[in-house]
């Protein structure tokens, strides 16, 4: 949460966009919205990427209190499948923040390495990927 508040709050970008995959209930993503002063949490853009229907509820849940519904967009994909897919390079485009904690504990070396590169092509000039 401490590093998406941070970037946010350096960028110049109009919309600081995030995108969390394999989300889970979104706690980490919650904390930095509630911790963004209201001019930088407008500019928030949040993609919540994971198979799991229930946490992306359980995140949408916890987000609502502090975005509007329209700066989140919640994605039910395989996660593993995901760097081979047309759709999530259209999901993924120009993001500023992508955050993937626990996914590389699910994926062989080779699969990792892949998912890396797919990453770092999804990031906007200046990006992080986390």
């Amino acid at each position: 949460a401490d590093a998406i508040v941070e970037r946010c709050l350096a960028s110049t970008h109009a919309e600081f966009r995030v995108a969390s995959i394999v989300s889970g209930p979104g706690i980490d993503l919650a904390l930095a919205a509630a911790a963004l002063p209201g001019e930088h949490r407008r500019r928030l853009r949040l993609t919540l990427i994971d198979i799991d229907e229930t946490a992306l509820t359980a995140a949408q849940d916890r987000l609502l209190p502090h975005l509007p519904a329209e700066s989140i967009g919640l994605h039910r994909e395989n996660v593993a499948r995901l760097a081979r897919r047309r759709r999530a390079a259209e999901l993924l485009r120009d993001v500023d923040f992508i955050a993937c904690p626990g996914l590389f504990d699910y994926l062989a070396d080779a699969e990792a390495v892949a998912m890396l590169k797919f990453f770092a092509n999804c990031l906007r000039g200046g990006g992080c990927l986390y």
